[in-house]
């Protein structure tokens, strides 16, 4: 925060621009902000108007430890993660996969099961069985990393789930077909 309001340095570029908000974005942005955040990374939606200003819509996460501009979203539609015990789901356009510490990648094929206001769901067929995973707009923290999602998220395969925080990616899946 400036004289001139809020800055941004985006990934890849060395000089900052005057930040436009929308309300949703200034909403998460102001929540996450009242636990004492100054220097952070964040990953959101919006437009470059100009070589100085950067318009966000919305935003994804915020991250004090500075992984966003490594962790690329092309390609992927959502992301899930959580701690105790570790994991991480990834939805891609083709597959679905999900990564535990102490077991090899599991995944299948990517179906879209539904995409509505309040869920994202997503399907994927294992050697393993079905997995299932879930993504619903809510503000949900990873206590860990002090990172703060705008999405929980939730993995289930057969009798046990994983519950979490997600994002989006920068790929957009068709809708199901009803």
């Amino acid at each position: 925060m400036g004289k001139d309001g809020y800055g941004v340095t985006l990934c890849g570029e060395t000089t900052q621009r005057i930040v436009q908000l929308d309300a949703p974005a200034r909403a998460a942005l102001h929540g996450f902000l009242a636990n004492g955040a100054h220097e952070f990374r964040v990953d959101g939606w919006g437009d470059l108007p100009d070589p100085g200003h950067a318009h966000f819509a919305s935003f994804e996460r915020f991250d004090v430890e500075g992984r966003i501009c490594e962790d690329g979203v092309d390609g992927v539609a959502f992301r899930g993660r959580g701690t105790e015990p570790f994991w991480n789901v990834e939805v891609t356009p083709t597959d679905t996969t999900l990564e535990r510490p102490d077991s090899a990648k599991l995944g299948g094929p990517t179906r879209a099961l539904a995409d509505t206001h309040d869920m994202v769901s997503y399907e994927a067929a294992t050697p393993e069985g079905r997995l299932l995973v879930r993504f619903s707009p809510a503000i949900c923290h990873d206590n860990m990393s002090e990172a703060q999602f705008t999405w929980r998220a939730e993995a289930t395969l057969g009798t046990r789930t994983w519950r979490g925080c997600g994002y989006r990616g920068g790929m957009r899946l068709p809708h199901p077909a009803p």
